[in-house]
């Protein structure tokens, strides 16, 4: 089917995340970072574990990574992104940390371990088909008391509204841009 010359489906490709190498918060954090910090604070502190674990989804060059752990030293901490470039950065930046090349819409590339708490930060909004990167993120959190806190856009209207682009005039593929808006419906 097309629809103004748009063949469906789209064929979307995420290149344009190598844009946080050239990104570096790591000493004035985002401001969001504080406040999911903050909204997570008394469950982290309620932790039982000597050594909780947290997973990053989507933890591009470990910004919030390194920022949680100047906060929270002794927790074991993992970061998941898709791009090898970022993960490299982000292994230099947070040797105490572990990292994972994988893709949170495919169940067979995530860890096979469970985590206290899993961030998602500015990630579902790059995917069109949704539910199987809440139905994965959701199965990473331990089933035992775990939590799970993601920090995007959701609309309050029953739509979701998917947004791509591609440059004025270029007849390639279409790219996403962070900017899906999922129903919270």
């Amino acid at each position: 089917n097309s629809l103004d010359g748009i063949c469906w489906p789209l064929k979307v490709i995420h290149s344009r995340d190598k844009f946080y190498l050239k990104e570096n918060r790591k000493e004035q954090p985002k401001e969001y970072f504080k406040f999911i910090l903050q909204q997570s604070k008394q469950y982290i502190e309620t932790l039982q574990t000597s050594s909780p674990k947290i997973l990053d989804v989507g933890c591009a060059t470990g910004e919030f990574l390194y920022y949680f752990k100047s906060v929270y030293p002794e927790i074991q901490s993992t970061g998941l992104d898709i791009m090898p470039e970022l993960l490299e950065n982000a292994k230099r930046e947070n040797p105490n940390s572990d990292f994972i090349c994988g893709d949170i819409s495919k169940k067979d590339t995530l860890p096979k371990s469970k985590f206290d708490i899993v961030y998602m930060l500015g990630v579902h909004s790059i995917f069109d088909d949704y539910e199987p990167v809440f139905d994965n993120f959701i199965d990473l959190i331990k089933n035992d008391g775990g939590r799970g806190y993601i920090f995007n856009f959701f609309n309050p209207e029953d739509l979701d509204v998917l947004v791509k682009v591609r440059e004025s005039g270029d007849t390639g593929s279409w790219q996403a841009v962070y900017c899906n808006i999922i129903s919270k419906t």
